[in-house]
């Protein structure tokens, strides 16, 4: 739907849409918040259990693409590796598939590894002793962090590796729709 559609000049439309995002943030730690409190995390951690048997899982996070218009003083800063412009969005679920925590400051270009570890997220998680719950990161190969357990599709077949592939794969069926995939 564009302001053409309804026959209302681009300025009108620009202003809605500045009062909307503006009452939209100033209520979004309402709705968007990380569990912290023990009887958070021990819930938490149960959805996840309930859903794939996975033990300590917390969160699933991930970045995604949105394509934007580049902007005009740095258009290759917001390139990004599928070679069209966007932000770099990353996002954390819980178990039923609500956002836990967002994070929508970087350009495309930015690895999806370098905006964790720049989040106020990473740095909670730090400061939280060894196993309180972990992340389930979604592929990647370079989250360069104790608190994000990485998943690859290539987990092996046999084993172990095939339990943990079982167990991601259940997760991120959720996860993967919630993100738009």
């Amino acid at each position: 739907m564009t302001g053409d559609n309804l026959r209302v000049s681009q300025s009108s439309v620009s202003r809605c849409l500045d009062a909307f995002l503006e009452a939209m943030l100033r209520h979004v730690h309402e709705h968007i918040t990380f569990p912290t409190t023990d009887s958070e995390l021990r819930r938490t951690r149960e959805a996840f259990f309930d859903i794939a048997g996975f033990p300590n899982v917390i969160g699933i996070v991930d970045c995604t693409h949105v394509p934007i218009i580049a902007p005009a003083d740095m258009p290759a800063l917001y390139r990004n590796c599928h070679n069209f412009h966007s932000l770099n969005v990353q996002a954390t679920c819980d178990a039923s598939g609500c956002f836990t925590h967002v994070l929508a400051k970087f350009p495309g270009s930015v690895h999806d590894a370098r905006i964790f570890q720049l989040s106020q997220l990473q740095r909670l998680l730090e400061s939280w002793p060894e196993g309180k719950g972990w992340l389930l990161g979604v592929d990647l190969t370079s989250w360069a962090s104790p608190q994000v357990l990485r998943y690859r599709r290539e987990v092996r077949r046999t084993g172990f590796g095939a339990l943990f592939g079982l167990h991601c794969t259940k997760l991120l069926l959720k996860y993967r729709k919630k993100m738009g995939r």
